[in-house]
């Protein structure tokens, strides 16, 4: 496919990402955001969701981005932001419309991915308060005060000030962009439970929502 690889957008060596241009000028563009616990992924094995898109009149980006423990949370999500501001501000480089910005994440992506969306931008550097015309998130934690109580704490060293500001439950705005708030029929308890309460408390707030579930 026609790409390009390894393109920095911050000035750690983690902090790179995939374009995968659209065919046409103007189009849609997705930010892909990998999963792994936080701990783990890379951009490159992510490549292989960029031919949908792109077939579907897309530009498709994956981003890379530092990992816990090397990095705190808080820095990972921060890496994230910056990866969508560089596509918002270059997208026409690569056919692109830059107001038609979507973002997408599985897993520890899927937080993400929400918390791009709950994200002030327009008092964050000036941006569109609106950068991020809609989410794709399957699979994600919305409330990280389980995870702070569970094993995996041991890695995230979460206070609760931390858990608080990196949970989407508790940054929601007036404003949400549309999303798809989805995971599977089989996964554990907890993840079917994140998902379906935090589509609910966006419903439940008149926000566009729609719950997914896959198996």
């Amino acid at each position: 496919m026609n790409c390009r690889l390894d393109v920095p957008y911050g000035p750690s060596a983690d902090e790179t990402l995939d374009i995968f241009p659209a065919r046409e000028a103007g189009s849609p563009l997705v930010v892909y955001i990998h999963g792994g616990a936080w701990t783990r992924g890379h951009k490159d094995n992510d490549s292989y969701q960029a031919p949908a898109f792109v077939d579907a009149g897309a530009a498709f980006v994956s981003v890379n981005f530092g990992l816990v423990p090397a990095v705190s949370l808080d820095t990972l999500v921060a890496q994230c932001r910056a990866a969508v501001k560089w596509a918002y501000e270059n997208a026409a480089r690569f056919g692109a419309d830059s107001n038609r910005l979507f973002v997408a994440g599985h897993s520890s992506g899927g937080h993400v991915a929400v918390m791009l969306a709950v994200h002030d931008w327009a008092g964050d550097g000036g941006l569109p308060g609106d950068i991020v015309k809609g989410v794709f998130a399957a699979s994600g934690m919305y409330d990280l005060e389980p995870v702070r109580l569970s094993s995996r704490n041991a890695y995230l060293a979460l206070d609760n000030a931390a858990a608080r500001r990196n949970s989407p439950v508790h940054q929601i705005g007036k404003t949400m962009p549309p999303m798809v708030i989805a995971h599977g029929g089989g996964e554990h308890e907890e993840f079917r439970r994140q998902s379906a309460d935090f589509a609910r408390l966006l419903e439940q707030r008149g926000h566009d929502c729609q719950s997914l579930v896959l198996g």
